[in-house]
């Protein structure tokens, strides 16, 4: 299928995830070396939904790896638990479990349903993330934060000298990973690379689906995000905030204009980018204030 007509595709994805974009299997490509798959799901003659997989080969793929995260995906109508069976069934036997060859998959579906053939990693917990829609009016998104989420939100815009802005074409990149790098050793918890997180910064910003946002008090940096657009929605990738900013409540005015940001840019829907890091509770707390949709994923397969 041209790469036109499966964007085309993606974009009418209602929720569309970050590890099954186009510009992420071209980061992923250009920084790990792993080879994007792609195909189109169809039931009855009809295109019921899309997947992307990494694949490495060697030796004539007699040492094999294949990977699909948080996939596939379906177009409004499909994905019915027998519908989901029967697909990662056909996955199964395209890519049958042997020696050589390892198996990573993530499906995109909620807790307790099941996938015949597929072994369940139960060393790996469920990956677990938010989605804060972004529809309603602006009055109606404020009214579903926690409380004391607008409370914060209320102090940090009553600041003198503080201002909001927005990047989109990377000038602030060389910034962030710094002070995301400082932030990862300092605190010890796992994140994205800073190989892949400038590719993604430097191939999302191609193609307008990115933006570096920071909290400025008078003129210094207190705090910073990155969003990577795709399809109707958008995912938080990285966050970030100093000693200055959390006294400022600069991190709630920030994620809160990029909830607006986001929304005028016609994006639906916000993938907070995982909660269930429990080397980071404040952030998970922060995340939750929000109040959008949680969900959890049936989990890691092989």
């Amino acid at each position: 299928m041209p790469l036109p007509d499966w964007r085309a595709l993606f974009l009418q994805i209602p929720h569309s995830t970050l590890l099954q974009s186009y510009d992420y299997a071209v980061a992923v490509r250009r920084v790990d070396y792993q080879i994007p798959v792609w195909a189109v799901i169809r039931i009855s003659g009809a295109i019921a939904g899309l997947v992307q997989g990494f694949e490495t080969r060697l030796l004539g793929r007699a040492v094999h790896t294949i990977a699909i995260d948080r996939g596939p995906l379906w177009l409004t109508g499909f994905g019915t638990d027998s519908q989901i069976a029967t697909f990662w069934q056909a996955i199964n036997g395209r890519y049958p479990g042997r020696i050589g060859r390892r198996r990573r998959f993530i499906p995109e579906s909620g807790s307790g349903i099941e996938l015949p053939g597929l072994a369940r990693q139960t060393h790996v917990k469920p990956y677990q993330t938010s989605w804060v829609d972004l529809r309603g009016g602006v009055q109606e998104m404020r009214a579903g934060l926690r409380g004391n989420w607008r409370g914060h939100l209320s102090q940090a815009e009553n600041v003198d000298g503080l201002n909001i802005h927005f990047d989109e074409r990377g000038v602030m990149t060389d910034w962030l990973l710094r002070v995301y790098g400082e932030d990862r050793r300092q605190r010890a918890y796992r994140g994205t690379s800073l190989k892949l997180t400038r590719a993604l910064i430097e191939t999302f910003a191609k193609g307008d689906g990115m933006a570096i946002g920071w909290a400025e008090y008078h003129g210094e940096p207190v705090a910073g995000l990155l969003l990577l657009c795709h399809g109707q929605c958008a995912t938080w990738q990285v966050g970030w905030v100093g000693g200055r900013g959390r006294d400022l409540q600069a991190n709630y005015r920030l994620v809160w204009e990029s909830l607006l940001y986001l929304k005028n840019r016609g994006i639906t829907a916000l993938d907070l980018g995982g909660v269930n890091d429990e080397d980071a509770k404040g952030i998970r707390d922060f995340k939750a204030g929000l109040h959008g949709d949680h969900i959890i994923l049936c989990g890691q397969f092989a």
